[in-house]
């Protein structure tokens, strides 16, 4: 009999983690909760229970309200990352009231859990976001009944800086399951100097199985710019946005109004490049706004944008079409430390990192330069005001850039041993672990 894994799966995504959930049902048993949105190919579809939204044993008060203490603690933690200070009484009280509905049904939901374990035994559960409002409840449970948990994170985290950077007293990293799957080893090199939660046991460069990753061999730029209609002589500038979720209290004005300056920030910068006529910008979209329904509306406003500055005909949107939108880039911009940046430099695009003012606040300088092992390599550029945006758009046009950069990104990767992987390799080995945590670890209940 093979052993089971639970799986909240409603932040897993068909688009983007198929490969990795069809390889679990390829050597586990599998009961899925809110798993409506998939269907497996191959394997025993009778090995796989499908849990609709349920609501549990709502008379468990004593367990719900310890959970619910457990998240608004994790919350306050995260808001005072955030903003370098605890939150407001008035900040705190309007998250939980924006979060409570979806809270309160996940920590129903997880009760579930203790109901499963009596008729079947549950080696581990596996989770894709264990951050979330949706999916922390069922680690909160697992914890209790002394079942593993293991996170799969989705985003490369290569950018991020040491903890020393800090002004006051670093963030504890947001995960709380027992094991965390990092994207390499770089990546455990740099989470293992912050603060994490007594529950993190070990984190694991075993790798980040998304499906739409850029490829092994990266599509030429006269492909890219094809694809997307965009002239062959043309120096390419993408700008990654991000995501928050709408409904996160704060997040207009901590998130969405610096997106937007960010993206005015280069607008500015364009026009004032000596060879602004023979730039052209590539505002790509985080994939959850597809996902969300949000590419619509946001589209509209940047298009709007763009005519305000005159760069209506200077200016794609796109959604999908990762690997095309990099290939077709001579440098990558984000206004946060997005994995599209590490895809980026992976398939040997310089990238730079524009942080906004209120964000650098918090860190003891300016200078990434000694406190991040991609900014000490020469591979991030950093971008602390217009000017300096400016001096980076014409360093483009400078023939001997991308050959010293390309030299630069071979001997980091040679440092650090990354290579690229497959969404089927990463999950394969992230299989194989967990077979191997499964037969080691035999305390889950039944």
């Amino acid at each position: 009999m093979r052993p089971t894994l639970f799986l909240p799966m409603k932040n897993f995504f068909p688009s983007r983690h198929r490969t990795f959930i069809e390889t679990l049902h390829a050597h586990f048993s599998l009961v899925v909760h809110e798993g409506e949105a998939w269907s497996f190919q191959g394997g025993d579809v009778s090995d796989t229970r499908f849990l609709n939204r349920q609501i549990g044993n709502v008379d468990r008060l004593n367990e719900f309200e310890l959970h619910w203490n457990q998240y608004m603690q994790y919350v306050t933690t995260q808001l005072t990352s955030i903003s370098g200070s605890p939150p407001s009484a008035e900040i705190l009280d309007a998250h939980f009231q924006a979060a409570k509905p979806v809270v309160t049904e996940s920590l129903k939901c997880s009760l579930l859990l203790g109901e499963l374990v009596k008729e079947k035994k549950i080696a581990a559960v596996v989770t894709g976001a264990d951050y979330t409002q949706y999916a922390r409840p069922f680690v909160y449970m697992a914890a209790q009944l002394n079942i593993p948990t293991v996170h799969i994170e989705h985003g490369l985290f290569a950018l991020e800086p040491y903890p020393e950077i800090f002004r006051h007293e670093p963030p504890s990293l947001p995960f709380a399951s027992n094991y965390v799957i990092l994207d390499n080893a770089l990546e455990t090199n740099i989470f293992s100097r912050y603060p994490r939660q007594s529950s993190v046991r070990e984190l694991l460069p075993l790798g980040c199985p998304i499906d739409n990753s850029v490829s092994g061999s990266p599509m030429s730029m006269s492909s890219g710019k094809r694809k997307l209609h965009i002239s062959p002589e043309k120096k390419c500038v993408t700008l990654v946005m991000s995501w928050n979720e709408p409904k996160t209290p704060g997040a207009p004005v901590l998130y969405q109004a610096d997106e937007v300056e960010f993206v005015e920030m280069i607008f500015r910068s364009m026009l004032q490049a000596k060879h602004r006529k023979d730039i052209h910008i590539i505002i790509k979209f985080h994939p959850a706004v597809r996902d969300f329904q949000e590419s619509h509306g946001m589209r509209l406003f940047y298009s709007n944008l763009a005519s305000e500055y005159g760069l209506s005909h200077d200016v794609s949107i796109v959604t999908e079409n990762l690997e095309e939108t990099i290939a077709s880039s001579n440098l990558v911009v984000s206004w946060r430390r997005s994995s599209v940046l590490w895809d980026a430099i992976m398939q040997n695009t310089p990238v730079a990192l524009a942080l906004p003012a209120r964000q650098r606040e918090i860190y003891v300088d300016d200078d990434w330069s000694s406190h991040s092992a991609v900014s000490s390599a020469g591979l991030s550029a950093y971008i602390r005001n217009q000017q300096e945006a400016v001096e980076i758009f014409d360093r483009m046009f400078e023939p001997t850039e991308q050959y010293a950069f390309e030299q630069r990104v071979a001997e980091f990767k040679e440092k650090w041993n990354i290579f690229h992987r497959t969404a089927s390799e990463k999950s394969a080995a992230i299989a194989q672990w967990l077979t191997g945590l499964i037969r080691d670890d035999d305390t889950s209940v039944y």
